[in-house]
């Protein structure tokens, strides 16, 4: 038992889950970069990206890219390449108020940006978990 247990600390400490972040960031595999707040912390993954400042559940940053030919995970629709970005923010506030988690959803922004050149949107959104955080 202890053998394991050690072995699985090693693991841990060998790859942090999440490392501090803060100012520029640049993801060379999905092509993009953004300025980061200033002391949040980013979990080590390549899938997509999320960062927080309190704890996941209290806030986050996610940026993930989205196959368009697959439904979204808690809802059917799908996106598609000749949405204008409004369309596709709708798209993506279903999939977000069909989750099981998300209860209580009140959108507070959403909006169009430009992303590099391209038209965006950026949804800011409070909600409660059924713990009430």
């Amino acid at each position: 038992m202890k053998k394991c247990l050690m072995i699985f600390l090693i693991l841990l400490m060998g790859c942090a889950p999440w490392m501090k972040v803060g100012g520029a960031y640049k993801n060379s595999n999905d092509k993009y970069s953004v300025d980061l707040p200033q002391g949040w912390m980013k979990l080590n993954t390549d899938k997509f990206l999320f960062v927080t400042r309190d704890g996941a559940l209290l806030q986050n940053i996610t940026i993930e890219k989205i196959d368009l030919e697959a439904p979204l995970k808690n809802t059917k629709k799908k996106l598609n390449k000749n949405m204008l970005p409004l369309e596709a923010s709708e798209v993506i506030i279903d999939n977000i108020t069909s989750d099981k988690g998300v209860l209580n959803l009140v959108i507070l922004e959403n909006i169009p940006v430009t992303i590099d050149v391209n038209p965006g949107f950026k949804i800011l959104f409070t909600y409660k978990n059924k713990d009430g955080l």
